[in-house]
């Protein structure tokens, strides 16, 4: 019996040796995926208060979160307003305690930003990932983070913090800043 051992031995070495090989292989296949909310957990919705509701207020606002590989809000930013500081912080509050499903990279979850659209109609409140299945992929690039290191006129040779925008929002700085330079 062990002398049958010791012949396959070097086939069991073999098959375990294409095994490793493989493995990167299939994880490298699994796509990268972006956050996304966690619908399987409860999630509280944004607050609508009556009184908003009563005089009209409605509008969308889009929020930046920075989800982090187990999937909770590292950090929130609005990027667009609903039109109304009420229920810009009202998307803001809530989405602090939303559930993602964290980014996926190379097969392993990592801590990525991602855009959430709230939604404040006459008939409630609708929320979704701008980056949802179905979007165009204009609207992906153009809600798309980007964090720039020492962005600001710090007046020093110390660079500035960090700002993160999104990408539609770059653009229009920029734009604004080369149409300062043509009219001086």
């Amino acid at each position: 019996m062990a002398h049958s051992f010791r012949h396959l031995f070097p086939c069991l070495i073999g098959v375990a040796f294409s095994a490793c090989l493989l493995l990167p292989a299939a994880q490298a296949a699994e796509a990268d995926t972006s956050p996304r909310i966690d619908l399987s957990r409860p999630n509280p919705r944004p607050a609508y208060s009556h009184s908003a509701l009563r005089i009209g207020e409605t509008g969308t606002a889009i929020v930046l979160v920075q989800v982090d590989d187990g999937g909770d809000p590292v950090e929130v930013q609005l990027s667009q307003s609903a039109g109304f500081a009420d229920l810009d912080q009202a998307a803001l509050a809530a989405v602090r305690h939303w559930h993602f499903v964290p980014a996926v990279k190379d097969g392993r979850r990592v801590t990525q930003w991602t855009a959430v659209r709230v939604q404040f109609k006459s008939t409630g409140v609708e929320t979704e990932t701008a980056e949802a299945e179905g979007a165009a992929a204009e609207e992906r690039e153009r809600i798309r983070v980007i964090c720039k290191d020492g962005v600001g006129d710090t007046g020093s040779r110390i660079p500035g913090p960090k700002k993160c925008l999104p990408k539609w929002k770059w653009d229009e700085l920029k734009d604004n800043s080369q149409r300062d330079l043509t009219t001086t």
